[in-house]
């Protein structure tokens, strides 16, 4: 085939010009599109170079900057190594050529492929000398050397770059020696540039990015006068950011490294000394400084945590004093800096420490610092409360798109994960008798104090007597007049009263009152049924009396303007009351009140071809009942009867009808599927007089339309009566006519496992459930070869469910002479079952391993690798030489590039097939594929 030509410079322009200034909207994107291309061809190269040299025009020059540093981050094994000192070269020139035109965003883009190029090329040692003594101090340069020295300590950690580990320690190792003359410069140039400030904000990004990455350059940094300049800038405008990310990478620095005992010291003071520059921010109305502020006392909170959990000293006391005032701050963005703090301290201070009516009981030790640290959690709790509360206008609910939403949900998320401490009852007591003492609370204090209770309540034990009686009452209280927001969180917290509802079932009769009051607004439905649903599922024993309450409810939800998801709730509620029913013949005359209706609309459609609704809705429902119906085989009447299994025929009578007249649907197939799915999970094995029929109509319809869903199906009939002998025949005939037709399917085209990802997902699921209970019709039949040629074939698929069932069926494979060990048991024997693996690793096992190493060798995403490395320890497992023998000669392992993986991680891998531990040689495999480019 001929190679395809490089276009020309000006054609590259055009499409930038496009890109960026024709408003035809098309146009754009097909300029963006080829673009995107180009920059994928190896043409990118010397189209770059020659747009930088030209210059022809801003955009172009970006363009041809970020595509130089696109392609060496992820093109470098393109150029050959005699052709590197050449482009570092070009590069430098156009670097300093740049930072005199004042191109910032191309000598960024610049800056960033010089650091690149220093990570790969290994003959470039000590490239930060190099620049430094290249570029100097000069105001023409100083720009682009600065910026060079803020990203080579980020790209050296940046795992996008796929190098060997030695080569990584090797550059950390530069990077140390070469601090020492680094640190010099910054000083220099905050005093040469001090009145520049754009030059002083790029010295303290410089600072932040070699701070983070430690070495003995540091030390200066605390001796030298930056460190003091740094918090006198902190009241600059222009650059109180830069100094506060340069503030806080010291702290981190000072905590993590021993050797950076110096730099805490002299930081630590400084910081305390803030607090005043703090509360001025407060009365200036200067929210950026007092944000900038906290997150310098959140870091060093963050890095003090363990002591004060462990060894508190005086000073810790001062700290958590800070953490709290910044909680008291208005702006909500500074409050939630010091959440994670807040965790923290809780979480080590007691390790596994749960809270509510199951928590363990504390230590004589623990109680003791429990007892220190409560108050401080009581305390924060109504300043968190009264953070939460909604503004003066407020109209209606709050947007879920709002900040303050989301911040009201990470506060409570705090609340609940902490309240261990204090203990929720103690906490939700403070913060009832905090709200009880104002003398006029507005409605906005109220809904935040019982929004924040809300998440208390479900720690509190169902005993209670001091809080959630008094809180329930308050509740009921509150009616259609109160603001709806309001309204919303009181429906919230009687839902959450669930658990003390159960022990006190006299209340169920006043919260659906008043729960059915509120749901007639619109706004409050879908809060209205999640409560049901909660008082139903909680007190499922005690609400039976008004199960007929629940379904006028259910049969008024299109008249209340319910959304599908509110039905859903309304009918999980329903569900889980129904079980409860004794004796059955009450379940099974729920279930008829509950179903009826639905059913016979469904019924209806699916049998009127001229009625052209769409039947998904009605399906989804029923199978929201039948998921949460589950009837324990010691609740069965005497006869055996599932008192279900009369609704459970009707409605598979339903979906037969519907699998017939919506055949070539696969949207609708897989609903009626699903519905299955809960009817077949409900009933268990007592599905049993129908499940004949389900196998032959579901068989047949995947044999027409190869729906995927349907191979799921049978894998759930085989999870159900694959052990039992009378189904043998059954499912090896099932199992022939799914394996012919989905190896038709995935036959089709050279793409079609790529284009059928959800076929293969089903069917080797299909598969590992049929290897369970009948082994030998999967590894030693006529089926046998066809199934794990295919599994070998979809190995390399990119695709992480497909690709994880197709892994775990061929690991189960080769862990069966282990599984089968001592087995006797017909033909099933461990003799057998080993020989039968033993054959498909003789006439498939050099293919399957050849996949396996491609998918490691950077085939497939690293995140697949773990799987792989299961079936190759497996098959390692039954043959380690010959196992070994095919991973080197493999066609991926002699086509490994020399420029990523050298002859010792070559190496390494094969000898991983040595290990006998799986832990150890799946963090192997990991490593060799961390070096490929994906």
């Amino acid at each position: 085939m001929a190679a395809v030509p490089a276009p020309t410079v000006e054609e590259v322009c055009t499409a930038i010009q496009t890109l960026n200034f024709n408003h035809d909207s098309d146009a754009k994107q097909r300029a963006s599109e080829w673009l995107e291309h180009l920059q994928k061809t190896v043409h990118a190269w010397s189209i770059s170079d020659q747009l930088l040299q030209r210059k022809i025009s801003t955009e172009a020059s970006y363009f041809a900057a970020q595509t130089m540093r696109s392609k060496i981050l992820y093109s470098f094994h393109e150029l050959p190594a005699e052709t590197l000192p050449s482009l570092r070269e070009s590069l430098l020139v156009q670097l300093r050529t740049f930072s005199t035109l004042n191109a910032g965003p191309v000598v960024i883009q610049l800056a960033l492929a010089v650091a690149d190029l220093a990570v790969y090329m290994q003959t470039w040692s000590h490239a930060t000398r190099d620049m430094i003594m290249n570029f100097g101090s000069s105001a023409d340069t100083v720009f682009s050397l600065l910026e060079f020295l803020s990203v080579l300590p980020e790209e050296v950690r940046n795992g996008t770059l796929r190098v060997p580990p030695s080569r990584r320690d090797l550059l950390r190792n530069e990077l140390t020696e070469d601090a020492a003359g680094v640190y010099p410069l910054f000083i220099h140039c905050f005093e040469k540039f001090a009145q520049d400030t754009k030059v002083i904000q790029k010295v303290f990004k410089c600072l932040n990015s070699w701070l983070l990455f430690g070495g003995p350059g540091s030390l200066q940094f605390a001796q030298s006068g930056l460190l003091t300049a740094s918090f006198q800038a902190l009241s600059m405008p222009e650059l109180s950011d830069s100094a506060t990310n340069a503030i806080v990478s010291a702290v981190y620095l000072s905590a993590h490294l021993p050797e950076q005992q110096h730099l805490r010291s002299v930081i630590v003071p400084l910081i305390f000394q803030l607090k005043d520059l703090f509360q001025q921010s407060v009365a200036t109305d200067n929210p950026e400084l007092a944000y900038n502020i906290a997150r310098i006392f959140a870091e060093l909170g963050d890095s003090e945590v363990g002591q004060i959990a462990h060894n508190p000293q005086e000073a810790h006391t001062i700290l958590i004093q800070l953490m709290v005032l910044c909680a008291t701050h208005s702006d909500i963005r500074v409050a939630r800096l010091t959440f994670n703090f807040w965790y923290n301290l809780a979480d080590m201070s007691f390790p596994e420490r749960p809270d509510g009516p199951g928590a363990v009981h504390w230590t004589p030790a623990e109680q003791e610092r429990r007892s220190a640290m409560a108050p401080i959690y009581i305390q924060l709790a109504p300043i968190l409360g009264q953070r939460l509360q909604m503004d003066d206008d407020q109209k209606g609910l709050l947007s879920k798109r709002s900040e303050l939403h989301d911040f009201r949900f990470m506060a409570l998320d705090l609340i609940k994960q902490t309240s261990f401490v204090p203990g929720s009852t103690a906490l939700a007591r403070h913060v009832f008798q905090y709200l009880k003492m104002q003398p006029s609370p507005s409605w906005q204090l109220v809904e935040a104090m019982l929004f924040l209770l809300s998440t208390l309540l479900p720690n509190i034990p169902a005993e209670d007597n001091e809080v959630v009686p008094h809180l329930f009452q308050d509740v009921l209280g509150i009616n259609a007049s109160a603001h709806l927001a309001l309204r919303h969180t009181a429906v919230e917290v009687l839902g959450f009263c669930d658990q003390w509802l159960s022990l006190h079932p006299e209340g169920i009769a006043p919260a659906l009152q008043a729960i059915l009051g509120h749901i007639q607004t619109k706004e409050l439905v879908a809060v209205s049924a999640a409560s049901l649903q909660y008082i139903c599922t909680e007190c499922r024993d005690k609400i039976g009396e008004h199960f007929d309450v629940l379904l006028q409810v259910v049969g008024s939800a299109t008249q209340l303007g319910m959304k599908e998801k509110d039905v859903e709730n309304l009918l999980k509620g329903c569900g889980r009351v129904l079980v409860q029913f004794r004796p059955p013949a009450r379940a099974k005359d729920a279930m008829q009140r509950l179903c009826g209706p639905m059913l016979h609309q469904l019924m209806t459609i699916v049998s009127n071809p001229a009625d052209q609704t769409d039947p998904i809705v009605l399906l989804d429902r029923i199978s929201i009942v039948f998921q949460s119906c589950n009837l324990t085989a010691e609740y069965m009447p005497p006869d055996g009867v599932h008192p279900l299994l009369e609704m459970a025929t009707m409605v598979w009578q339903a979906l037969d009808t519907a699998m017939k007249r919506y055949q070539a649907s696969k949207r609708t197939i897989e609903h009626v599927n699903r519905c299955l799915k809960y009817l077949m999970r409900s009933l268990g094995i007592f599905i049993e007089p129908i499940y004949p029929s389900i196998v032959h109509n579901t068989v047949n319809l995947f044999q027409a339309y190869q729906h995927p869903s349907c191979l799921y199906i049978m894998s759930k009939c085989v999870d159900l009566f694959g052990g039992q002998l009378a189904s043998v025949e059954l499912i090896a005939q099932m199992m022939t006519t799914m394996c012919q037709t989905t190896f038709a399917v995935l036959a089709k085209s050279p793409d079609a496992l790529r284009e059928h990802p959800d076929v293969v997902e089903d069917f080797y699921r299909l598969c590992t459930r049929v290897l369970e209970f009948q082994p030998m019709l999967v590894i030693r039949s006529e089926l046998t070869r066809p199934i794990i040629d295919c599994a070998v074939a979809s190995l390399v698929l990119e695709h992480r469910d497909a690709n994880d069932t197709v892994t775990f069926f061929l690991h189960s494979i080769m862990g069966c002479p282990r599984v089968y060990k001592g087995v006797v048991n017909g033909d099933v024997t461990e003799q057998n079952v080993t020989q039968a693996v033993v054959d498909i690793l003789q006439t498939s096992g050099q293919a399957m391993v050849h996949n396996l190493v491609f998918a490691a060798a950077g085939g497939l995403p690293t995140f697949l690798v773990p799987d792989v490395s299961e079936v190759l320890f497996d098959m390692a497992y039954l043959n380690r030489d010959v196992v070994r023998h095919w991973a080197e000669t493999s066609p991926s392992m002699q086509a490994l590039p020399n420029h990523l993986v050298t002859a010792e991680d070559k190496q390494n891998f094969l000898d991983a097939f040595q290990i006998r531990n799986l832990r150890d040689f799946r963090e192997q495999l990991k490593t060799f594929s961390r070096l490929f480019f994906r």
